[in-house]
């Protein structure tokens, strides 16, 4: 079922503007059930990939709402740039090797994935349902070893 667009600026009781789901409004601008859905898989997989897919993944960008960091302070551990959903999937030097056979099988499926931006690479990791399985174990696995890291 089809709904209107998503308005990711919303603004809050207290006038600031929302940012939850804010990564999800970014690729995703009509309510529908994704294909992914459908497909037999691990729960756990698919908690993984929807907590990335929403932006309420436990990563700096979310988690450093609740110590009252400003966004530009909510810092990778492992980096120096800020510990977002896309910085996870596509940058942090410490989930390399655990994306290159989602990277592999995302450019066997669309040949210009290697030269898509971010934004666009993002999109396709999040949305294609011919790469979902890769998607959601890469989700899981990066979500381990985050949790891992910081125990």
């Amino acid at each position: 079922m089809e709904t209107e667009l998503i308005n990711n600026n919303v603004k809050g009781k207290s006038g600031k503007v929302r940012n939850k789901l804010r990564r999800y409004c970014t690729y995703k601008q009509i309510f529908y059930v994704e294909k992914y859905c459908g497909l037999i898989m691990p729960p756990k997989h698919r908690s993984a990939l929807s907590k990335v897919r929403c932006g309420v993944a436990p990563i700096r960008i979310e988690t450093g709402c609740y110590d009252n960091l400003k966004e530009n302070e909510r810092i990778c551990p492992f980096c120096e740039c800020v510990e977002d959903e896309m910085h996870v999937l596509l940058h942090c030097n410490l989930y390399a090797d655990v994306r290159q056979s989602l990277f592999d099988k995302a450019a066997s499926n669309n040949p210009s994935f290697l030269t898509l931006n971010d934004e666009n690479k993002s999109s396709f990791i999040l949305s294609n349902v011919s790469i979902a399985r890769f998607s959601v174990k890469t989700c899981k696995d990066i979500l381990n070893i985050r949790s891992f890291d910081l125990c």
